[in-house]
């Protein structure tokens, strides 16, 4: 059957309809141009997207997913905006370090581009993964923040996978 749930923020609601019988959940941007089927194992809570994101989810245990959507500048190749881009983002991160390299992929006929690091959240002094993953479609970017502990990488090194292989964006 149809089960209604509300995830709230402080300030607005989201109200999700899934089928309770379905191992996953689907969550749409606002705009419902991206949507994402992961499990619900994950216990993901999606929040009313906070500062430049388009689409933010996250659970109890630190494993944050956020998504933005940029302008595509013209006459310039995805992987330039990219380069260009990684130094100046990661160094708004306090202590980040293990900084990898960018790796290009094919997502669903498409260049991709994703690079990672570590950080430390200078309030709860606790030590990040965060992986980054930069996608072309319609004249846009879109970037995937996927975030969580440290400690944890073992168990959530799989959201990375989930995420890009459950990720639609019409």
């Amino acid at each position: 059957g149809l089960e209604k749930k509300h995830f709230k923020n402080a300030k607005e609601t989201i109200e999700k309809i899934e089928e309770s019988d379905n191992p996953n959940s689907i969550f749409y941007s606002e705009n419902k141009i991206i949507s994402l089927e992961l499990p619900k194992a994950y216990n993901f809570t999606q929040y009313i997207p906070a500062n430049n994101y388009i689409f933010e989810l996250r659970n109890d245990d630190n494993l944050n997913i956020f998504i933005s959507e940029v302008e595509k500048i013209q006459n310039k190749e995805l992987s330039e905006v990219v380069s260009a881009d990684q130094p100046s983002y990661i160094a708004n991160f306090n202590k980040y370090s293990n900084q990898s390299n960018i790796s290009e992929f094919d997502l669903g006929g498409s260049k991709a581009y994703s690079y990672s690091f570590h950080y430390l959240d200078s309030k709860t002094k606790v030590a990040y993964y965060l992986q980054t993953i930069w996608l072309e479609k319609n004249d846009k970017y879109y970037i995937l923040d996927i975030e969580f502990p440290l400690d944890s990488l073992s168990e959530n090194s799989k959201i990375i996978n989930d995420v890009l292989n459950s990720i639609i964006i019409n």
